[in-house]
């Protein structure tokens, strides 16, 4: 046969096929129930830790082939979740509540805070790596998991509610702080990094926006859909040249793919397009990629000692601790609204992912940011999922339209 000639072993290819089926399996159960007990990302990264428990099965699916597709479906993610940026808050109309300067005070006061509790870490530094360290947490305790939450809110609330759009905006400005801060940190502290190749991703990204808004659309009718594709195709191009060339300039592999969906949505391209981008991540790579995150979070050497026990809680407890001011919404929203907002807000772990490979903090120390970053993913959507009165009009006072 054909493919008998070729050096391939389709072995490598079963951890792929029982993920997928998992994948498949996970949303029929859960939708089994009257009402899911929880949403189905959340499925999967539990079905994930679960998985991971075992060595020996975390070592069946982490091989090579999962590893890269692990990595293109994070790009994936970042990308819709450039998409979903709301640039409509930088154009204020008179009278409309301030968004974006809501969204920026919020968080210019929890960076200040990261900042300083970012010291309570200092002994788990290794040595000679104190400032890296104290950046590195910073960003950490800042960040929001942005690509997780806003469609996890936008499936249960209206897009354009204030709340919705408050929350959005800070969590998209927190992930591209924490996208720009590490890709920063990587071109100063990292030795193979290429920044002529950052002007080049830089480049490729002006030139798309220049011709999205300047091509003749009309052109692709007739060839968008069917079997050209076209539209798609040029897309997954784009996708896969920024995130090979923000690999190769030596910083986050993100970057490229979350500024992409950026510019996609500020050159108003349209949603059917993006719609079919959407459906081919969200039916292949997004569900592989919290199957396969679940996967890497420590949950058994982490509590296995009081230690590990230790450090999640104190790590938590500090998560907490600088998202309090967020508890400003309480001057508008009920109690309920604001504290499933805030927790909301807790949730990360993709930075605390990343920062296991610069060697920065002792091992203990990494691992146990891990599983507390998973705990801030889980319980803040599964008490969202839950909660029946978010988002739905219960402000306590109308604010004025001169607001400062």
């Amino acid at each position: 046969m054909l493919l008998s000639s070729f050096n391939f072993s389709f072995e490598s290819l079963i951890p792929v096929m029982v993920l997928i089926g998992i994948a498949s399996i996970i949303p029929i159960v859960l939708l089994g129930f009257r009402r899911p007990l929880v949403p189905i990302f959340i499925g999967e990264l539990l079905v994930g830790i679960i998985l991971g428990l075992h060595p020996e099965v975390r070592e069946f699916f982490w091989t090579p082939i999962t590893q890269s597709l692990y990595t293109i479906s994070l790009a994936m993610l970042l990308f819709l979740s450039g998409f979903d940026t709301d640039f409509t808050v930088f154009s204020k109309k008179p009278g409309e509540f301030p968004i974006l300067k809501w969204a920026l005070r919020g968080l210019g006061i929890v960076y200040l805070l990261s900042f300083v509790m970012a010291f309570c870490f200092k002994k788990y530094i290794e040595d000679g790596m104190f400032w890296q360290g104290v950046v590195l947490m910073m960003l950490l305790l800042a960040s929001t998991f942005e690509s997780y939450i806003n469609p996890i809110i936008h499936s249960r609330t209206e897009i354009g509610l204030r709340i919705t759009r408050l929350s959005g905006t800070y969590a998209t400005l927190a992930e591209f702080l924490s996208i720009i801060g590490l890709s920063v940190y990587m071109m100063i502290f990292q030795k193979n990094h290429r920044l002529w190749v950052v002007g080049i991703i830089l480049a490729v990204l002006l030139l798309v926006f220049l011709i999205l808004k300047r091509i003749n659309r009309s052109m692709f009718d007739g060839i968008r859909g069917g079997y050209l594709q076209i539209g798609l195709r040029l897309s997954l191009f784009v996708f896969l040249l920024l995130v090979i060339l923000s690999e190769y300039a030596g910083i986050e592999i993100i970057f490229g793919a979350f500024m992409f969906g950026m510019v996609i949505k500020y050159a108003q391209v349209s949603h059917r397009e993006i719609a079919k981008i959407e459906s081919f991540g969200a039916g292949f790579f997004i569900p592989l990629f919290f199957l396969l995150l679940g996967l890497q979070v420590p949950l058994v050497q982490v509590f296995s000692s009081w230690q590990g026990v230790y450090l999640t809680g104190i790590i938590l407890l500090v998560i907490l601790v600088v998202k309090l001011p967020l508890l400003y919404l309480a001057k508008w929203y009920s109690l309920s609204t604001t504290v499933i907002a805030y927790l909301l807000s807790t949730s990360t772990l993709i930075v605390s992912l990343a920062l296991q490979h610069f060697d920065v903090f002792t091992h203990p120390f990494s691992e146990a940011l891990v599983v507390a970053s998973a705990i801030t993913c889980i319980v803040p959507v599964i008490l969202f999922y839950h909660n029946h009165s978010f988002g739905k009009k219960r402000e306590l006072n109308q604010i004025s339209t001169n607001t400062n």
